[in-house]
């Protein structure tokens, strides 16, 4: 394992683009206090959103935690907009959002595509927030209508979970008691979670795989 630098979250992200969030503070014509825009990777520019008078970018709607698809076309983001936390799904070329997540969650706090753009693996929580008091659950749902989702894992999962290039494991972390550690999930024999080794301080979290398969960056407190 190689520490690169401090950050908190970290996106890997092959399409090119790169989802982020600001504050309504920041954002005259933002219409709630998290929103949703897209740049180049590069820091050129925004991606065909941009204001009248070509600068900057623009306000693409209300949400939080955003993911590109593998394509690059659609952003996944959770939102509570209709009055409740759900998942959606943002078409950056017809500007049209998709509710794919049916209401039971309180909070959700990360998505991740398959690597054929069809699923989507996240994290939400019932009856409370995420680490006050909430049920979490790991759990996969079609990127494409508002359903049920399948469950995979229960308990006190952290945030976004990285579906692997092959589509064959997802990296997520788990806190366990005062640690966080990350584990892998089989996702074609959905066999139990195994916990990767080495993790001998507390904090391990963020995971995000390589786009070929073979590295995942992480956070951790660890000493170089």
């Amino acid at each position: 394992m190689k520490r690169l630098f401090h950050s908190h979250i970290v996106i890997w992200t092959a399409c090119g683009l790169v989802p982020w969030l600001a504050s309504a503070a920041s954002v005259a014509d933002a219409q709630s206090s998290a929103a949703i825009f897209v740049m180049n990777a590069d820091a050129a520019g925004p991606r065909r959103v941009m204001n009248a008078d070509g600068t900057g970018p623009e306000w693409l709607c209300e949400g939080q935690r955003p993911r590109c698809s593998p394509d690059g076309d659609k952003i996944v983001f959770a939102s509570h907009h209709e009055g409740f936390e759900s998942l959606y799904v943002l078409d950056t070329l017809e500007l049209q959002r998709t509710r794919v997540l049916e209401r039971g969650y309180d909070h959700i706090i990360g998505a991740s595509w398959s690597p054929d753009g069809k699923q989507l693996v996240f994290v939400g929580y019932k009856g409370g927030r995420a680490f006050q008091g909430g049920r979490g659950e790991l759990a996969v749902v079609d990127a494409s209508a508002d359903q049920k989702p399948k469950v995979l894992q229960q308990g006190e999962v952290g945030w976004h979970p990285d579906w692997s290039p092959d589509g064959k494991r997802v990296v997520f972390w788990f806190r366990m008691g005062q640690n966080e550690r990350l584990h892998l999930l089989d996702m074609v024999r959905e066999q139990p979670r195994v916990m990767l080794p080495g993790q001998t301080t507390p904090r391990n979290s963020d995971p995000v795989w390589s786009p070929d398969g073979k590295q995942i960056a992480f956070s951790t407190d660890r000493a170089r």
